[in-house]
């Protein structure tokens, strides 16, 4: 019944067509018709309108006439003198008449014709099958036709409909033939899962072989037809195998391997037809089916083989980015298909980091040499963003893996395997630098240097950190004096590379002193580091490294800000303790970099630059001097409550009020003075609001609050320095003032 249905069908459709086909004949004869009409038109006027006669015949030119061997030639002095050219008729027009009577008769095409030829067809094959639909439903229902009849059917509509489109793209009709093949395809497919899940009539194992046949003819005839969405269809349909026919869930093997092979054919229909988007294909469909594997049959024994299978993969996907790259096409399609292949590699990484987290061994090796392989790309394509890439990626979670490494016997494995990843990254650096000469190192390069050299003493603070605390202050100095020494080293082979060098040294000595005294080491060496950076950026010309220096002090002045807003601990002492240490180190690197750009050529980095500097060191300052002495007026509060005197406990929560009005104010009146005598404007602005804040805290607080005695020495002491401030501007000399 299915088969007649379909014959049924197929005769419609040819009939469609060649009753198209016959329609479009017969418009283009009209067409044509038309235009020799109109021609006819032309000559019929042309030949009935008036002429100019000529007023003598026109002798012809006797080196033009056939000569005659009887007759002599005659004497050129009695041939009959030329009168002129004669007047010329006018060219007929048909070439601008022509394309108006194509277009009119494009406009006026019959109506008639096209509604009757064509919306009736369409709207008859329908009709048809929709009717045939209800029909074969009605008969499904009822049992008419046995299940294995039903398959059977399918099976011979799917080969008819393949037989139909072969025959429909040899005679021209390429997209209807592949529209017909595909659509055989599918309905194979389809009789199969059925006759495998609905009807059981068939064992899984032959269900996925015959699956994996018409997988395999469906290749064959796209190849054949070179019908891309043949191809497209049959790699779809052979990566929803194994979902459709199911199985063991233990036959890891077998499915991997089923899938590098259909990955392989992929490689292969590639390196035969430019079609990006098959390989884009491919890979969706193994990301896909690999996830669904994974939550559904992954078991923790299984962590080695799937490593391996999945290393074969990003292998193959790789090869067939790179093709793609080869082939020099810049279509949308190639760029799309490259854009969805570039996410293989991070794809593979992470799974990779997901299989390997608990196996040490495994961990290890496939970190090594993950690294070793980027870093050959890199060096090979000459791209330092390749490097930093695999720093990060590698970098940042092997850090954390060794800070949570429960396995004892592999302490000594793991740190040698940091300083392995290491040693690679400053080859790859040292390289890069010995072979740019005296030229300057790229953005990525000075990022790459840095980040290296700061990941190594990370990782082992981080592992020591809940190990051996003790030696972390030893540690990072060490790696502060190799850092040195690599500088010293680099000082002939690799210059541009010894000031990377010196950065990471200070940055690292100033986090080993502040480590020392147990200090807050994150934010003094963020400082350094961003202070070290900016010099280099003003040096090197590098609006990057700028931009990367703003970011680390501005991160560094917001930890110690932090810092200082934290409870003193009872065990420091005001004035004397980390960080205040910590906060003096900042201030300092703020101060020294202000000073190194003093007489800097650019006017923005001479100018706003240092003015940020200034005011973010200033700020600090101020930050520091009330925290320490909100701190030590804390302490005597404590120990006075302590003791019982309440009385003393408030005195000193009042005296720390009067204490901060009086020393903001006494902070402006400096900034004052140096601004006056630098002629240095920001300093004077910057005390002109801190005199703002001060005023809005004596009216709104200490007036209000505070005892008659703390209230007076409050006012009164920022009264004076409000004269003084009054007074310095008075005796301000005229100068032209520096921005």
């Amino acid at each position: 019944m299915i088969v007649v249905i379909v014959l049924l069908l197929l005769g419609l459709i040819i009939a469609f067509y060649r009753a198209r086909n016959a329609e479009e004949l017969a418009f283009k004869l009209q067409q044509r018709l038309g235009i020799l009409e109109e021609r006819l038109k032309h000559v019929e006027t042309y030949l009935v309108e008036p002429r100019t006669a000529d007023p003598a015949p026109r002798t012809p030119d006797p080196a033009l006439r056939t000569p005659d061997p009887g007759l002599r030639t005659p004497d050129p002095a009695l041939r009959t003198p030329d009168r002129g050219p004669r007047t010329a008729a006018p060219a007929p027009r048909t070439a601008d008449r022509g394309p108006r009577t194509a277009d009119s008769a494009l406009r006026t095409a019959d109506l008639e014709a096209l509604i009757g030829g064509r919306w009736l067809l369409f709207a008859g094959i329908a009709a048809v099958v929709l009717g045939i639909s209800y029909f074969v439903k009605f008969a499904f229902d009822n049992g008419w036709i046995s299940e294995p009849l039903r398959v059977a059917a399918g099976v011979a509509a799917g080969a008819l409909l393949i037989a139909g489109g072969m025959r429909f793209w040899s005679r021209g009709l390429a997209l209807f033939g592949h529209a017909l093949a595909g659509a055989g395809i599918l309905v194979l497919y389809v009789s199969i899962y059925a006759a495998l899940h609905f009807y059981g009539l068939i064992p899984a194992a032959a269900a996925f072989v015959l699956m994996v046949a018409v997988t395999g003819l469906a290749v064959f005839l796209a190849d054949r037809q070179q019908a891309q969405p043949l191809a497209a269809l049959g790699f779809i349909g052979g990566f929803a195998t194994p979902l459709l026919v199911g199985g063991d869930a233990d036959a890891q093997v077998v499915l991997f391997t089923y899938m590098g092979l259909l990955i392989a054919g992929t490689t292969v229909i590639m390196r035969r037809y430019p079609w990006p988007l098959l390989g884009a294909l491919s890979y969706v469909c193994t990301f896909v089916l690999v996830l669904s594997w994974f939550f559904t049959s992954y078991r923790s024994g299984q962590w080695l083989t799937t490593e391996l299978f999945l290393t074969a993969y990003a292998a193959l996907f790789g090869y067939i980015l790179l093709t793609i790259a080869r082939s020099g096409l810049t279509t949308a399609k190639v760029q799309i298909a490259a854009a969805v292949l570039a996410t293989a590699p991070l794809a593979y990484h992470l799974a990779s980091m997901l299989l390997l987290g608990r196996h040490p061994a495994g961990w290890l090796v496939y970190v090594v040499l993950f690294t070793l392989v980027w870093l050959l790309a890199g060096h090979r394509m000459r791209a330092a963003w390749i490097r930093v890439l695999v720093l990060v990626l590698v970098g940042m979670p092997m850090a954390a893996w060794l800070a949570d490494l429960q396995y004892p016997g592999w302490y000594a494995p793991a740190i040698a395997t940091v300083f392995a990843l290491y040693a690679l990254h400053l080859a790859a650096s040292w390289e890069e630098a010995t072979d740019t000469g005296d030229a300057p190192l790229s953005p990525w390069a000075v990022v790459h240097a840095q980040i290296n050299g700061l990941l190594l003493p990370m990782s082992l603070y981080l592992f020591l950190d809940t190990r051996a605390t003790v030696w972390n202050p030893w540690m990072v100095a060490s790696l502060a004096g190799w850092n040195a020494a690599l500088g010293v080293l680099a000082q002939g082979r690799a210059p541009r590379l010894r000031i990377q060098f010196v950065i990471l040294a200070g940055t690292l000595a100033a986090a080993a002193i502040v480590l020392v005294f147990d200090g807050p080491a994150v934010a003094v060496g963020w400082m350094a580091e961003g202070v070290f950076v900016g010099w280099l950026a003003a040096r090197e010309r590098r609006r990057s490294l700028a931009l990367g220096s703003a970011t680390l002090i501005a991160l560094a002045t917001l930890q110690v800000f932090n810092l200082l807003a934290s409870p003193l601990p009872l065990s420091d002492t005001p004035w004397l303790n980390p960080r205040a240490l910590a906060t003096a180190l900042a201030i300092g690197g703020l101060a020294w970099l202000a000073w190194r750009i003093t007489h800097d050529p650019v006017d923005e980095v001479r100018n706003e630059a240092r003015t940020a500097l200034i005011v973010v060191a200033n700020l600090l300052a101020l930050a520091f001097v009330s925290a320490e002495i909100h701190a030590y007026f804390a302490r005597q509060a404590f120990g006075a409550s302590a003791g019982g005197e309440l009385r003393a406990a408030a005195d000193a929560g009042l005296m720390e009020q009067v204490t901060l009005s009086v020393t903001w104010a006494l902070y402006a009146v400096v900034l004052v003075f140096v601004g006056i005598r630098q002629r240095f404007a920001p300093a004077r602005y910057l005390a002109i609001g801190l005199f703002a804040v001060v005023v809005v805290k004596v009216l709104y607080f200490d007036i209000a609050g505070l005892d008659r005695v703390y209230r007076m020495l409050s006012v009164l002491g920022v009264g004076i320095l409000l004269l003084v401030a009054s007074y310095l501007y008075q005796r301000r000399a005229e100068a032209p003032e520096r921005s």
